[in-house]
């Protein structure tokens, strides 16, 4: 009982892409990535790094990691259900694992070369809706990534959150002012989208060519 049990799980975990050796060059990346936007940017912009606004987009980053891991995952494994659900999670849970290693990370690099930036540390409860704020748009955009895959094509769903990407970044270069006061709403249409392309994976016609 315990053999077929462990036989399962290790099933399990590998359908959702956790069973899976390190790749050196994809855990280089990570560590170059971390370097960049978690000590060398925020050490660059110093006490600037509290403003509202930079918390906020760090804590929304999620989506970039995440959205692109889910395609490659649903790509190369099984897409039955729940496999799939497995798969979302787990890109979900990548993703924010992510952005809140880049956010620390930032915040314990400014504190540590400015002193004075303690009294300009970010407002805790503006920083935790941002934080729900963000797993709400990795979810939102982990499943519709998800969806786009099963329903059309790997290919497609990686064009369209390029473009998904490019407008949010566009909105944060133009707008990043505007983030503090849209957590609230932000985070609620992220998570009725996020459940809207859950519902559409959940219901999606039988899989052709990832």
């Amino acid at each position: 009982m315990a053999g077929q049990f462990k036989s399962q799980s290790r099933t399990l975990m590998r359908n959702i892409g956790l069973g899976r050796p390190v790749a050196w060059k994809a855990l280089v990346t990570h560590v170059a990535v971390l370097g960049i936007f978690g000590t060398f940017l925020p050490w660059l912009k110093g006490v600037e790094f509290m403003d509202p606004a930079l918390p906020t987009i760090y804590a929304c980053l999620g989506p970039l990691f995440a959205a692109p891991a889910v395609v490659q995952l649903l790509r190369d494994g099984e897409s039955g259900w729940p496999a799939v659900w497995g798969k979302i999670a787990a890109s979900t849970i990548y993703g924010e694992f992510m952005t809140l290693a880049m956010l620390l990370l930032g915040i314990a690099t400014v504190l540590a070369f400015h002193r004075q930036a303690f009294f300009f540390l970010p407002d805790p409860i503006i920083l935790g809706e941002a934080v729900l704020l963000g797993l709400g748009l990795t979810l939102a955009l982990t499943a519709m990534a998800a969806w786009i895959t099963l329903q059309f094509s790997g290919r497609l769903a990686m064009v369209a959150l390029r473009i998904l990407f490019i407008a949010l970044f566009a909105l944060f270069l133009l707008r990043s002012w505007w983030m503090p006061a849209i957590i609230r709403p932000g985070t609620i249409v992220s998570f009725v989208t996020a459940g809207l392309f859950l519902l559409l994976v959940n219901r999606r016609r039988p899989l052709h060519s990832a």
